[in-house]
């Protein structure tokens, strides 16, 4: 058994309620896994022949399905029962769980909520009645759980009389970067500039936001600089930054922004990881 697990389940007190114990291994569990490149980078012809041909366990590398058989069998260990079931009609289906916990049945979405568990967001897909037709003809006996209990569990689990999920610190944020005037004065730089103005938000995130948390892996960490960029860039300066994936061996791919200034010149950034701690880089 790995370290890490080890460490996270050494922490469960018998005297849990099921519902703690399944809230508290549904973010915790989130630091030990990341998206299987060789799957979620492949082309969707490839993707289809592996869903095919039965999903290759190659934890801690997950996709849906191997991640929700994961904690079927994690929850077995606890006496909570749970199942793997297909949420929806997608040529390549959704893979989710069904746990039996102390209020009913919950629906659960691990994949979907991974980077949001990573980062420290509010809950998006736990004990929620999703929108999926197929879902609901399987299980019409789904219970929605108020956000006030899983507040309440959370407040359980990282011992704090109020959770500061960062959603509300990325919206307090937002009300100073993503309006040019306001985070021009919020760097006390000139706004004339807009491409340097890019670029000192680019710094402000590696200095102060994108180590927050334990967003693993290279597909999370993509999905991090997503979630800023929504949250904290202008629309105009969304139509001209673009994250992605490069390099890609194996399991490894390293995250670029690359900011447009005009259709012929480009500024380029890479993350990179030293001392356990990432930055970005200018490369050009």
């Amino acid at each position: 058994m790995d370290d890490k697990l080890k460490e996270i389940l050494s922490k469960i007190d018998n005297s849990w309620s099921k519902d703690l114990i399944i809230r508290y291994l549904y973010i915790k569990i989130s630091s030990l896994v990341q998206r299987d490149l060789l799957y979620f980078c492949a082309t969707e012809e490839e993707k289809y022949l592996q869903y095919k041909m039965g999903f290759i366990n190659r934890f801690p590398y997950i996709v849906c399905s191997t991640l929700s058989d994961y904690f079927v069998e994690l929850f077995k260990t606890f006496e909570i029962k749970a199942w793997k079931i297909i949420a929806n009609s997608a040529k390549i289906p959704l893979f989710a769980l069904v746990v039996e916990g102390d209020l009913g049945l919950y629906f659960l979405d691990p994949i979907n909520d991974l980077f949001s568990n990573q980062y420290g967001l509010k809950p998006q897909n736990f004990a929620v009645v999703p929108h999926y037709k197929t879902l609901k003809s399987k299980c019409p006996n789904l219970t929605s759980v108020p956000k006030e209990y899983i507040l309440e569990l959370d407040q359980t689990i990282f011992k704090q009389e109020k959770v500061l999920y960062r959603d509300e610190m990325i919206k307090e944020l937002s009300n100073h970067l993503t309006q040019r005037n306001s985070a021009s004065s919020f760097f006390q730089i000139s706004k004339a500039d807009r491409v340097l103005l890019t670029q000192y938000k680019l710094q402000y995130f590696s200095d102060n936001l994108i180590n927050l948390g334990e967003v693993k892996g290279p597909f999370e960490r993509n999905k991090l600089y997503m979630y800023l960029f929504d949250n904290l860039l202008s629309r105009n300066e969304n139509r001209q930054v673009k994250v992605y994936l490069g390099d890609q061996i194996g399991q490894k791919a390293n995250v670029y922004i690359k900011i447009n200034k005009d259709p012929e010149h480009f500024i380029l950034y890479k993350e990179e990881k030293e001392n356990d701690e990432y930055k970005l880089k200018l490369v050009k």
